[in-house]
């Protein structure tokens, strides 16, 4: 399989502080910070990796992808590997815009800038990012969510 990109190998867990702590924990008024993911020595076998544990790999063109995120009129930056979670993104996000009050901000996600594209919290930004392409643009919008 040839190879054109980085593996990122990222445990599954639940617990999205586990997964990108620098970004979760850094200072609001840090702006374009950068994530820990590393990626692998490609000499390493698969057993030695502990795939077996991980369940899975992710292999992306790019070591970062740099993310903007908008709302009310600020942006904020920051670069994040590709096996990283629109939940961990959107965590981020909501943490940075001091505007956003605590108690609103479970409603707020990301939409990708001009469409109406939002991710699932599942996702990672490497499926969400265009292909050859290593930076991506959201919004900060209230989540709408049909009654009825």
């Amino acid at each position: 399989m040839p190879r054109d990109g980085p593996l990122l190998v990222e445990p599954l867990r639940s617990d999205i502080r586990r997964r990108d702590p620098r970004a979760l924990e850094e200072d609001v008024g840090t702006d374009n910070g950068c994530d820990i993911h590393e990626a692998i020595d490609i000499n390493r076998t698969v057993e030695v990796l502990q795939v077996y544990r991980h369940r899975h790999v992710h292999r992306h063109h790019c070591r970062r992808i740099a993310v903007e995120i908008h709302f009310l009129g600020e942006t904020k930056r920051h670069r994040f590997s590709p096996p990283t979670t629109i939940e961990v993104v959107t965590a981020w996000a909501r943490k940075k815009f001091p505007n956003l009050d605590e108690a609103a901000a479970s409603e707020y996600v990301l939409e990708i800038c001009d469409t109406k594209i939002q991710p699932r919290a599942d996702e990672h930004l490497g499926e969400v990012v265009k292909h050859g392409e290593c930076s991506i643009c959201f919004n900060l919008v209230n989540e709408v969510t049909p009654q009825g």
